[in-house]
């Protein structure tokens, strides 16, 4: 449809595809005026965009790092699985209104366990299963067997938590485990857990609520803290606002200083106890004074309102954040990998990856590192997916080495359980290539940012900033203009307030001299206080220089020279001092300067514009254009 120096051709589809993003209504808007009208704003941009290109704009590193990031933006949704997307973000929802209290114990794996580890580790992990199943307590079992290092000092317990709090195979557990049973081993990428759930809340939404503690001290006899937290309780029962008793009892400094409010409090970030007491309560209620081991204190909680969460479809973008920085996002990459690998033939160049092995047990035995002269040396392909696209031997040597952060009397059986997870990730990456061949609306939409990066980054150059350091050209064009911006008739003006009315027939005539002797504002309060002596007075004054309709103080004078009383219902006393009328007058470049620089933009945008058009032939072919319009 359209021609840019005869080299650039621009179809009927996309001009229509951007008209109707820049028009979004009915078939109606397809009338020859308003496509003709559009088609000259799309020209201009066209240009742009061309010269841009001509001029290496989309050579820059900033231009293709800009592209890149809303690129990858823009993939993200096509390299997931849809469906297990959808899943996972109603699983995360549905959690939301459910807390669970849980306790652990860790059996950790090294970074790059081998079989041998990984087997060792469950059959230990088995055994202590079978001591908890014999009789002995969960607590004893994680003081003593647990390898998480918080196990010494909360022997295993995590609290309550929700949705997204902790890594998916854990959380899955946790939330599948009924209360007072035990999970059988659950692999993480921290190593083996047997989980025990000990509670479960349901969590309508948010609380705000406040909190009296009375902490127990070294020195205080076994009831001291819990007679004074018995005091508060009693005070806040008869006592209309639990703000006062948070101010008389606690000893926390740090709430205190807050009234004891905590708002929009979410199960996890205070101990088990108080999450336990504070989730059950009911709007307005108070807790009885409860104790928490982990705090080593008493608490009284007093639930000022209770929110309720927002609905799947408010929550939802919330939620897609929070699911993309979770470990088990990957679980949707994995899901995509795997059906398109039954779309796409993979073979593997055998002579080629024994070379790697090699390679990675030579380097492990003489505790070497890679070099980047080894990309050049292990280029051969490793990988061919679809008979188009090659990974080469380098790509899975850097993947397996990045990965074997221990040593490995198996080189061979480690790289093996390592390809597969390097072929879905080559999968997707090859999947990411063809995103623009595959998906046209994809490549559209690219074409868009990429065109739209590029005319924000010319026209700055060529429009904008020029405007802005210009100065000669922009004095020159001022000149030309300056008829376009005048001052009306202008009034420079004292405001004088007085908080307390009462006192205005006494102190006024002391004003009134003061201000027509003229000066600064500071100035002239400062003489007034000297003659008055009176500390009391709540006096200000404003110097202004406005036009009619700019202040309504103003606005109540005769508009002439002189010192007025205004009457006010406002409770204050008002005065104004017109000092002097400003006859019109042109404006200077430096009162209308941001004015002055954008009408200097439109105007070198315009010659711009010009030279683009003369620069570069455009050729319309309007038959294919009227093909558009609406009959």
């Amino acid at each position: 449809m359209l021609e840019i120096n005869g080299d650039r051709k621009i179809t009927v589809d996309e001009f229509k595809r951007i008209y109707l993003k820049n028009n979004p209504k009915t078939d109606s808007i397809f009338t020859r005026k308003a496509l003709e009208d559009y088609l000259n704003l799309f020209i201009n941009f066209k240009l742009k965009v061309y010269e841009a290109e001509k001029l290496g704009f989309d050579k820059k590193k900033e231009f293709n790092d800009e592209l890149q990031k809303y690129r990858s933006q823009l993939a993200e949704p096509y390299l997931v699985d849809q469906s297990i997307s959808e899943q996972l973000y109603r699983e995360a929802y549905a959690r939301m209104f459910k807390a669970v209290r849980a306790s652990h114990i860790l059996i950790q794996l090294p970074p790059s366990p081998t079989p041998n580890d990984t087997l060792a580790a469950y059959n230990r992990m088995l055994e202590i299963k079978s001591r908890y199943q014999k009789g002995m307590p969960f607590e004893q079992l994680a003081l003593v067997y647990s390898q998480d290092p918080s196990a010494k000092r909360n022997l295993g317990e995590l609290g309550y938590f929700s949705a997204m709090r902790m890594v998916y195979p854990f959380e899955n557990a946790a939330f599948q485990t009924p209360v007072g049973g035990i999970s059988g081993p659950v692999r993480t990428q921290f190593g083996y857990h047997l989980v025990k759930v000990t509670d479960t809340l349901t969590i309508e939404g948010p609380i705000d609520l406040q909190f009296v503690v009375i902490p127990v001290r070294p020195n205080d006899t076994a009831n001291t803290a819990l007679a004074k937290i018995s005091l508060a309780y009693q005070q806040a029962l008869i006592d209309d606002s639990f703000s006062n008793v948070v101010q008389s009892f606690t000893e926390d400094q740090n709430s205190k200083a807050k009234n004891g409010m905590l708002t929009n409090y979410e199960p996890g970030k205070m101990s088990p106890e108080f999450d336990s007491i504070a989730f059950r309560l009911k709007e307005k209620e108070i807790s009885k004074p409860f104790f928490s081991r982990y705090n080593n204190a008493w608490f009284i909680v007093y639930i000022v309102k209770k929110h309720k969460h927002p609905s799947y479809d408010e929550a939802l973008d919330n939620i897609k954040r929070r699911v993309s920085r979770m470990p088990h996002a990957n679980i949707r990459s994995k899901k995509l990998a795997e059906h398109l690998m039954t779309q796409y033939k993979t073979v593997r160049n055998e002579k080629a990856y024994a070379e790697v092995v090699d390679t990675l047990i030579a380097l492990t035995t003489s505790k070497r590192n890679l070099t980047s002269d080894m990309a050049n040396i292990l280029n051969k392909p490793i990988l061919t997916i679809n008979d188009t696209s090659t990974v080469s031997q380098y790509e899975f040597l850097r993947f397996v080495f990045q990965k074997l952060k221990l040593e490995t009397d198996n080189m061979k059986l480690f790289c093996n359980e390592m390809w597969p997870e390097f072929l879905e990730r080559q999968i997707i990456n090859y999947e990411d290539q063809i995103l623009p061949f595959k998906y046209p609306e994809f490549a559209q939409i690219l074409r868009e940012y990429h065109d739209g990066i590029l005319l924000f980054n010319i026209t700055d150059s060529v429009v904008w900033q020029r405007a802005m350091i210009d100065t000669v050209g922009l004095n020159q064009f001022f000149g030309q203009i300056s008829d376009r911006y005048r001052w009306n008739t202008r009034y420079d003006s004292y405001i004088i307030t007085l908080e307390q009315k009462e006192k205005a027939p006494s102190v006024e005539k002391v004003i009134k001299k003061a201000v027509t002797e003229g000066g600064k504002p500071e100035e002239i309060l400062q003489r007034v206080q000297q003659k008055l002596n009176d500390s009391t007075l709540n006096l200000r004054i404003d110097k202004i220089v406005v036009e009619k309709g700019q202040n309504r103080y103003v606005d109540q004078t005769k508009l002439k020279k002189g010192f007025y009383r205004l009457d006010t219902n406002e409770g204050i006393a008002v005065w104004c001092y017109i000092a002097n009328v400003i006859p019109p007058q042109p404006k200077k470049l430096s009162e209308v300067r941001g004015y002055a620089v954008a009408e200097y933009q439109n105007y070198l945008e315009q010659k711009w514009i010009e030279q683009l058009r003369k620069k570069y032939p455009v050729t319309v072919h309007y038959d294919v254009l009227e093909t558009l319009i609406k009959k």
